[in-house]
Order: C-alpha cells, then structure tokens, then sequence
C-alpha cells in the first residue's frame, strides 16, 4: 500500500512539472509608448524589465539644443567638442540614452535598438546631455520587451 502512495505522488509531482508553464510563456510582453522631454535628466518609463528580454526601442521627434538648432533621437556626431557634455561621451550628444536600474550603466539607443538585456530593473531614458535646462523639445519612444 505504500508502495502504490509514493508511486501516485510523484506522478502527481511529475504531471504537475510538466504542465507547469515554462518561463517564457509566463513572461508577458510589454510595450508602452513613453515621451522624454528633452529638458529632464531621466525619465522613470515605469516599466522593470528582466535580464534575458529582447528589448526593442523605436524613438522619433526633436531636440532642440537653442533656437536653431534640432535633432532627433541619433543627437549629433559631427561635434567633438560637445561630447565633453555628454552623459555617454563616446555617444552621439543630444541623443536618446538609457540606463537600467538607477545605478545602470547608461547606453545609447538612437533612433532604432534591439538587444538582450543583460540587467534587470527599472527602465529610464533620457537625452545625452549632462545640462538639460536649455534643451526642449521631446522624444516619443516605443518600448517593447518580450
């Protein structure tokens, strides 16, 4: 008799295994749509994502760095001399940054990203440029992680 009780419990744990869902089906996608203002250091997107997830970013709008001069979310390259402003030197200045966790490494997105993060916690973005008070303009930004 105990015998068969030990039997039938462990094929009640191995079925349980098996119609246990694997990670990445658990795992929900996550896409949302974030504007950056141009005149704030980070911006907190709301979303923690995990290490392991594809993120893919899709960024347009304009920066504006003083009354006649505008970019999008590549920032400008062919200007050395700004870099020493920049969050992410080796970055174009201006352009869409992000950083993982509030003590992630900053990297640059551009206007167009896909990688599997490495990090997790919380998504920030911002524009690589260590003084934003004269900057307006925004990024909208799309955001998905599956």
């Amino acid at each position: 008799m105990r015998h068969r009780f030990v039997t039938a419990t462990v094929a009640l744990a191995v079925a349980a295994v098996s119609l246990a869902p694997t990670t990445a089906c658990r795992r929900r996608p996550i896409e949302a749509v974030v504007k950056v203002p141009a005149n704030q250091s980070w911006v907190d997107t709301g979303l923690t994502l995990e290490a392991g997830r594809t993120l893919s970013i899709v960024a347009s709008g304009r920066v504006w760095a003083n009354a006649s001069l505008s970019f999008g979310p590549e920032g400008v390259a062919d200007r050395p001399e700004w870099k020493q402003y920049s969050i992410v030197p080796e970055a174009p200045h201006l352009g869409l940054i992000a950083k993982i966790g509030d003590e992630g490494a900053p990297f640059f997105l551009g206007s167009s990203y896909q990688a599997r993060l490495t990090a997790t916690g919380k998504l920030f973005l911002g524009v690589n440029d260590r003084d934003v008070a004269n900057n307006r303009g925004e990024l909208t930004v799309t955001i998905s992680a599956r």
